[in-house]
């Protein structure tokens, strides 16, 4: 009896180092994929707010007349 529960144990230490193996890989492919696209991603949306126009927006607005400007708008009333 015990040296089925010790082969038991044996083989769930083995399935187990298995199933972790799997996972690191996995991740490491997440990783992988991450890295290439997420500078594919950072550089699509700096073009799309180049067209927009959103890259010269401080330039334009300063700080102090954007929160003046928020401040200032009535509190809308709910009823």
């Amino acid at each position: 009896m015990l040296d089925c529960l010790l082969l038991l144990q044996s083989n769930l230490l083995s399935l187990i180092h298995q199933i972790n193996e799997l996972v690191v890989q996995t991740k490491e492919k997440e990783i992988e994929l991450f890295t290439y696209f997420f500078p594919e991603m950072l550089s699509s949306l700096k073009s799309r707010t180049n067209q927009v126009g959103f890259t010269n927006l401080s330039s334009h607005y300063r700080t102090d007349d954007l929160i003046g400007s928020v401040l200032i708008r009535p509190t809308p009333r709910f009823i």
